[in-house]
């Protein structure tokens, strides 16, 4: 049974997939997460990482149910499944069962079939990616991938905020925004953006050169349902609050459905967000030491 639940993991397209099978694999990447070889790192272990220059590092934040990892599942799919995608090719990664398992709860839970939180608080939530261009040069990114309800104890805990330090010192920060809650008024989700930022912004937690997207997920969920000139006024409303703390350029606001690659027709607005994080950021990466500005930054925060 064992083999059987590692084929799944590591192929969740396959056809032959058993509902015993799938809810056996759902409980063992409940329990065995951090038992697996290739899952993602922690902040711990991320020294085990090593690159001859300093990765890229893109943090994904934003609370739980808000399609993170859905989107990370999304993005190394593409990857994965396309000789070439948007000018790469992926090369390896030090993470791919953290991935695939990405893949897998994202397509279960597609179908009904999953009630699997995407990303548990206990587990590791780095994740890289080793790319090749048409050129020949390869490029190393770090996903940063934690739980939404990490995120979600941030907006009342100063103490879970500072261990936030994937976020202080990304490249390139995704703030997602899950937009059927826009018209939920059981969800505070206006009050809720604004406290986190605020407690990030108060502990000096947010990025202060990273590039930031704000990313409008769901947004197939709620167009046809709620009239166009109000939901653009919930995503002004969004906009308006979220430059309060960090700077947005208007052309790095997205709106996406992120598991939009169902019958190989990718979502535009996934395509073209993946399209922009996978452009180069122009820097002189090699005058890093691997990946000490990550270990050193959470060494520091814990002195």
């Amino acid at each position: 049974m064992n083999e059987e639940v590692n084929n799944i993991l590591l192929n969740p397209t396959a056809s032959t997939v058993s509902n015993n099978t799938e809810a056996l694999v759902r409980e063992k990447a409940l329990e065995t997460d951090m038992a697996f070889m290739f899952e993602a790192y922690t902040e711990e272990n991320i020294s085990e990482l090593i690159y001859s220059e300093k990765p890229e590092l893109i943090a994904l934040l934003g609370l739980n149910d808000y399609g993170k990892s859905t989107f990370v599942g999304s993005l190394y799919q593409l990857l994965r499944t396309n000789e070439e995608y948007m000018g790469y090719s992926l090369v390896d990664s030090n993470t791919l069962v953290g991935f695939e398992r990405r893949v897998f709860l994202r397509k279960v839970n597609d179908e009904g079939k999953s009630a699997v939180k995407r990303t548990i608080r206990n587990t590791g939530s780095l994740l890289d990616l080793k790319l090749k261009d048409i050129a020949g040069s390869y490029r190393h990114i770090v996903l940063s991938d934690s739980a939404g309800e990490i995120y979600r104890d941030c907006i009342s805990k100063d103490v879970t905020v500072k261990e936030q330090i994937a976020i202080k010192v990304a490249d390139r920060l995704l703030l997602f925004v899950n937009c059927e809650e826009f018209s939920d008024h059981t969800k505070p989700w206006k009050d809720d953006l604004s406290g986190m930022l605020n407690r990030f912004q108060r502990n000096d937690m947010l990025p202060e050169s990273a590039i930031v997207y704000l990313v409008f997920n769901k947004y197939d969920k709620v167009k046809d349902a709620i009239d166009s000139d109000m939901i653009e006024g919930f995503i002004n409303e969004v906009t308006t609050l979220v430059s309060e703390f960090l700077t947005i350029e208007d052309s790095n606001i997205y709106r996406v459905n992120s598991r939009g690659i169902r019958m190989h027709s990718e979502d535009e607005g996934l395509k073209s967000l993946i399209e922009a994080i996978l452009k180069p950021i122009q820097e002189d990466r090699a005058q890093y030491k691997q990946l000490d500005w990550l270990s050193n930054n959470i060494k520091n925060s814990k002195s």
